[in-house]
């Protein structure tokens, strides 16, 4: 008898944990991941539903300065800020409600600036980009198996799944402590940014890769234009890192890149890098902001998706209108800088796929089939150009 209560106060015990969580349960946001950013729908005030990325990297909540000027939002004044490679000049617009779904934020400070090239790149608009203005709040899963955002009562909290704990530090953007294999049994130490709003795997703060001579760790490389929060350029080295530790998970062979920058936060000192949404994506993640920890559960891109890298050599973006692809650049010594093909051209069609019909995500995909050949139609003034160039991992 007195094992049989026993066993009944175990699973009510169990059970009553399992329901307060699900019973702290605030609201679920529906997600589109676009290439590796996470779309929303918020509204401003009394706007209408508008498009912003969901970002851990986000310390402030910012508003595309056309769409404050569409809204009329006037800022009080003008602030600085920290972007990837530089400093950017803010308007700030105050006290303004954000309502997501159901859930409404209130005296949210909105901080406005131009994001036209990041529309560029991203090849879709941007109203804004928000972070820690939720993340603060709530305890936060990002479900890419679902594609939605759960948010949950931090108070009372408690997780009973069975991910990795992953403990994280905070100003207003997580940080966490992983290591490094520099090659013969040699591994390094590093405070990295966790950052789902940076699209790539891994990159490497600028003293920090200097310090430790990163460059001789990750054999061949290539170069690459990069642009941030901030609309400042910034080149990068692009390679391979042998094996990077995050607690019990271990991740070989993945794409890094080293920075070469002078400001911004990655010229940060005491920052060893960014870890993006390369690796991020490949789990549910809960952030739980007010104790310091992360819960991370593989999911179904854990091990079914392979690293981004370029087959092609070509970068491609938006022009000034957002109505043309082109090519932004040509990675020397790949399939591209061997053909006809030249930075400024306009993509008219990759494989019978018709750049005018197809989002920038639609046509990278085309472009990351290895070992297999694309044929590529690009106009240059008038002159209608025709490639056809073999897919091919550079690094």
């Amino acid at each position: 008898m007195k094992r049989i209560a026993i066993f009944f106060y175990v699973t009510f015990c169990f059970t009553t944990t399992i329901l307060a969580q699900k019973s702290n349960l605030i609201t679920k946001i529906p997600f589109q991941l676009e290439g590796n950013h996470l779309f929303i729908k918020v509204k401003v005030n009394d706007s209408d539903n508008l498009h912003f990325v969901f970002d851990t990297g986000a310390g402030v909540t910012s508003i595309n300065s056309t769409t404050a000027k569409r809204l009329e939002l006037i800022g009080s004044k003008t602030t600085t800020s920290k972007g990837a490679s530089g400093k950017i000049e803010l308007k700030v617009v105050k006290n303004n409600e954000l309502v997501i779904r159901d859930l409404r934020l209130k005296k949210i400070d909105l901080y406005s600036a131009p994001l036209l090239h990041l529309e560029k790149v991203l090849g879709t608009d941007i109203d804004g980009i928000i972070g820690y203005d939720i993340f603060k709040k709530y305890v936060v899963k990002i479900n890419y198996d679902t594609s939605e955002i759960e948010l949950y009562a931090s108070r009372g909290y408690k997780y009973v799944g069975k991910g990795g704990l992953v403990k994280i530090d905070l100003g207003k953007v997580p940080t966490a402590k992983a290591k490094i294999d520099i090659g013969n049994g040699n591994y390094l130490d590093g405070e990295f940014i966790l950052d789902n709003g940076a699209g790539l795997a891994m990159g490497f703060c600028t003293p920090y890769a200097q310090r430790h001579q990163l460059k001789k760790s990750i054999g061949k490389t290539y170069s690459v234009k990069s642009r941030g929060y901030s609309s400042n350029t910034t080149i990068a080295e692009v390679g391979r890192l042998k094996e990077l530790k995050l607690q019990k998970f271990q991740f070989s062979n993945i794409p890094v890149r080293i920075y070469n920058t002078k400001s911004g936060v990655l010229a940060h000192e005491g920052i060893a890098g960014i870890i993006g949404n390369e690796i991020l994506k490949r789990f549910n993640i809960i952030f739980d902001y007010k104790r310091k920890e992360s819960y991370w559960e593989p999911n179904n891109m854990y091990n079914n998706v392979p690293y981004d890298v370029s087959y092609s050599g070509l970068k491609l973006s938006l022009d000034e209108t957002k109505t043309k692809v082109l090519i932004d650049n040509i990675i020397s010594d790949s399939p591209s800088a061997l053909s006809k093909m030249k930075i400024g051209d306009e993509i008219i069609e990759i494989n019978g796929v018709k750049a005018k019909d197809s989002s920038l995500t639609t046509l990278r995909k085309l472009l990351r089939q290895e070992n297999t050949k694309v044929t590529i139609k690009c106009m240059r003034n008038d002159t209608l150009i025709e490639v056809a160039i073999q897919l091919t991992a550079i690094i």
